[in-house]
């Protein structure tokens, strides 16, 4: 697994606890506290990997973050 693969784990993870993604003819569920727990990994994984990662890596963990970030402010 690429680290690129596992933040779009994490990311995926995060989209569908906060409801805003489901599986094909499931229903979207919300689940406010995983999806808090999600971010504060992809938050904690910034902190242990800083300065170790790739420009590629950094982009595709700023994007997961971000986004997830955003819609749980939104």
């Amino acid at each position: 697994m690429s680290f690129e693969r596992f933040m779009a784990s994490l990311y995926m993870t995060a989209m569908m606890q906060l409801g805003l993604m489901h599986e094909q003819g499931g229903q979207p569920g919300v689940d406010v506290i995983g999806a808090r727990q999600t971010i504060d990994t992809l938050g904690m994984i910034a902190e242990k990997t800083k300065g170790n990662l790739t420009r590629k890596s950094r982009d595709s963990y700023r994007t997961a973050f971000m986004n997830c970030a955003w819609r749980t402010w939104k």
